[in-house]
C-alpha cells in the first residue's frame, strides 16, 4: 500500500513552421497515507497547460491560452470523509492584436469550491462556491490597460442540522469595472 507520493511532471513542445507554437504542461500530485490503510489523510492534485502562438514568427506572441486546475483535501481522522476539500479552476486567453509584443486583450474565468465536514459524518456542513469572469483590454494599444471588468457569482450552502434535511442557501452576484 502506498504511504506517500510527491511526483511532478513537466512537458513541453515547440513546433516551428511559418509560425512558432509552444505548448507547456505541468502536473503534480502529493499523497499521504501515513498508516497505509488505503484511506489518505492528505491529497493534492494540480496541473496546468499553457499554449502560445507566434503566428508570424517575429518573436512576439500573438496569442496565449492557459488552463489551471488544483484540488486538495484533508482527512485527518482517516475515516474516508474529508474535513476539508477545495477545488480551483482557471481558464484564460490573451491576444496581441497589433503584434507589438504587448497583449491587448485578456479574458478568463475562475471557479473555486470549498467544502467543510468538520465532524466528518459525511454530511457537508458548509459549501462555498465562487465564480469570477474577467476581461482586460488596452483599446488604444499604448501598453496601458483601458478597461478591466470583473463579474462574479457566489453561493454559500449550509446544512443547518448537519444531517442533510435542512439546507440554507445564500447567493449573490457582483460586478466591478475600472
Amino acid at each position: 500500500v502506498l504511504k506517500s507520493e510527491d511526483s511532478r511532471v513537466l512537458a513541453g513542445l515547440n513546433i516551428t513552421t511559418d509560425a512558432l507554437i509552444s505548448t507547456m504542461a505541468f502536473a503534480n500530485k502529493q499523497y499521504t497515507d501515513a498508516d497505509t490503510d488505503g484511506i489518505p489523510e492528505y491529497v493534492r492534485d494540480s496541473w496546468a497547460v499553457g499554449r502560445s502562438e507566434d503566428l508570424d514568427n517575429d518573436g512576439n506572441k500573438d496569442k496565449e491560452a492557459y488552463l489551471v486546475h488544483w484540488t486538495e483535501m484533508t482527512n485527518a481522522d482517516d475515516d474516508g470523509n474529508p474535513e476539508w476539500n477545495q477545488t480551483f479552476n482557471m481558464v484564460g486567453w490573451k491576444v496581441d492584436l497589433n503584434d507589438d509584443g504587448v497583449f491587448d486583450t485578456e479574458k478568463g474565468l475562475m471557479t473555486n469550491t470549498t467544502s467543510y465536514d468538520n465532524n466528518t459524518n459525511g454530511h457537508v456542513e458548509l459549501k462555498e462556491t465562487g465564480i469570477v469572469g474577467f476581461e482586460k483590454s488596452d483599446d488604444d494599444y499604448d501598453g496601458v490597460l483601458d478597461v478591466e471588468r470583473y463579474a462574479g457569482l457566489w453561493e454559500k450552502v449550509t446544512d443547518v442540522n448537519d444531517d442533510g434535511t435542512e439546507i440554507n442557501k445564500q447567493s449573490g452576484t457582483w460586478f466591478h469595472e475600472a
